[in-house]
């Protein structure tokens, strides 16, 4: 009985493993801190420094929710509007299977930006040469340059009316199985 319960255990588990490996791949874009890995055609970019996992787009031709947020240009950009849709949609997002993003800290997104544009790790952008990405840090909205806007990185007080995208994180527990 115990050698039919085993023997359940580990069909079971090569099992999970096989299913595993069909559903993520490891992309080509990697580097020693930085790898992407896609679930069911959305990907995610983990940095084993932070032990953080970025919403970084989707495969090319589908028709996936890619997990940014665009604020473009307009009047109704005011800070409280675009930090409360912020955290809403963070929290709202399922994004290759997981349930928990939140909103990024500027440090954590500055960290990102400088660390990516070092190693030369391409970031998915939605916006057309997105200036600036949205952050919340101690209740309050900020923006930091992309690296399609001088100085990189830097962090910017929320100005009404900007141009900003969203790009949802959260905290990895475990390495994503590839």
């Amino acid at each position: 009985m115990q050698t039919k319960y085993h023997l359940f255990l580990l069909t079971s588990t090569l099992f999970t493993l096989s299913l595993t490996s069909l559903s993520a791949t490891e992309e080509d874009n990697s580097t020693k801190r930085f790898s992407t890995i896609t679930f069911e055609r959305q990907i995610i970019l983990e940095d084993s420094h932070s032990k953080l996992e970025w919403v970084n787009g989707k495969d090319k031709n589908s028709s996936v929710k890619d997990g940014f947020k665009g604020f473009p240009e307009s009047k109704n950009n005011i800070e409280l509007t675009i930090k409360n849709e912020s955290k809403k949609y963070c929290e709202e997002l399922t994004f290759a299977t997981y349930k928990d993003w939140r909103v990024p800290t500027a440090q954590e997104h500055q960290d990102l930006i400088q660390a990516t544009e070092k190693e030369n790790f391409l970031l998915h952008y939605t916006l057309k040469d997105s200036p600036r990405v949205i952050a919340i840090s101690n209740n309050k909205l900020t923006t930091i340059n992309t690296h399609n806007s001088k100085p990189t990185a830097k962090i910017i007080p929320w100005e009404n009316g900007q141009v900003a995208e969203l790009r949802c994180v959260r905290d990895a527990e475990e390495p994503l199985a590839p």
